[in-house]
């Protein structure tokens, strides 16, 4: 698949903005291109880096209009219209954006097509690139107003899915307290993504069984399976106090793809053999940043380049730092 020019894009959509609206719409860019890293497999990284910079690029592209252009505008492309939407026109930007991407900008790409459609109330089971576009647009740098946006930036990076569930869910306590329409997609996202979320203080048996975590012998056994490959910088959190997403996050990196892979092959090995299995693993096969969700302990292991570059120890420096020797 041939790459998109970002830079006809950018050209045009900033003939088009104003230039808040085009700071938000790079930070949006900027954002999607950083998720699209973090969960891109290997083959398609860099293609899926690029569609996620242009969707980023365009979700606003009908933004610009005032809310009765937007339903005129609607009405004349036969774009069809909910009855949350008509009584909150700026919703709209998303289906009419998706119609100028495709006539104005020549987008073909139909997860491009629905990112945009989608990127403001989501829907259930979204495509990759449609959940990126929904999360970049919330956390991007230029945001400040939102709640919880600490926790949702760093949870972005880690379980997109989560992400997805937490922002719907603030959404809809803000439209709530302020006696706003509700658009029932943006509760059906909720509902969707809220039902996949495990218990976080939780982890799973080899027979499927959920039962409480011994967390120290959990953490012990986590620590001494990286050490036995030569993990470096283990790092314990207990972010109990901080966050809902787990009780304790344990950071380290190795020096190469396949040390990471090792590190993380170890940690699942020693666990399994006590009885805890993961709930799930992602970014195995490209080994720049894999995590391994058990519930109530989550494992980030890093290629060394990548631990610096998205510096979760940073993020989570409230964290409460954990000695393996009080344990």
């Amino acid at each position: 698949m041939s790459l998109y020019d970002i830079n006809d894009i950018k050209n045009k959509i900033s003939a088009v903005m104003d230039q808040k609206r085009y700071e938000h719409t790079m930070g949006v860019a900027y954002t999607c291109a950083s998720l699209a890293m973090r969960y891109a497999d290997e083959k398609d990284g860099l293609s899926m880096m690029n569609r996620a910079f242009v969707a980023g690029l365009l979700h606003d592209n009908a933004k610009c209009m005032d809310s009765a252009e937007l339903l005129d505008k609607c009405i004349l492309y036969n774009i069809p219209v909910s009855k949350a939407q008509k009584e909150n026109p700026f919703l709209l930007h998303g289906p009419l954006g998706a119609y100028y991407a495709r006539t104005e900008y020549n987008i073909r790409d139909e997860e491009i097509i629905n990112s945009i459609i989608w990127h403001t109330t989501g829907r259930p089971n979204m495509s990759l690139l449609e959940k990126i576009v929904f999360v970049a647009d919330y956390i991007e740098p230029n945001r400040t107003k939102q709640p919880n946006l600490s926790e949702l930036r760093a949870l972005a990076f880690t379980d997109i899915d989560k992400c997805i569930y937490r922002i719907s869910e603030d959404t809809l306590m803000y439209l709530n307290e302020h006696n706003m329409p509700v658009d029932e997609t943006t509760v059906a996202t909720r509902d969707y993504y809220g039902k996949e979320s495990p218990p976080h203080s939780k982890a799973v048996r080899r027979d499927g069984e959920v039962y409480n975590m011994d967390f120290n012998k959990v953490i012990k056994t986590t620590y001494d399976a990286i050490d036995d490959k030569k993990g470096e910088r283990i790092n314990i959190l207990n972010i109990s106090d901080i966050s809902v997403i787990a009780d304790y996050f344990i950071i380290a990196n190795g020096n190469n793809q396949n040390q990471v892979q090792a590190i993380a092959d170890n940690v699942v090995e020693k666990l399994h053999n006590i009885g805890v299995e993961p709930i799930q693993t992602e970014g195995y096969y490209t080994a720049n940043w894999i995590l391994m969700d058990f519930g109530g302990l989550v494992v980030h292991i890093f290629n060394k380049e990548d631990r610096l570059f998205y510096d979760l120890d940073r993020i989570w420096q409230d964290a409460k730092i954990i000695n393996i020797e009080d344990l």
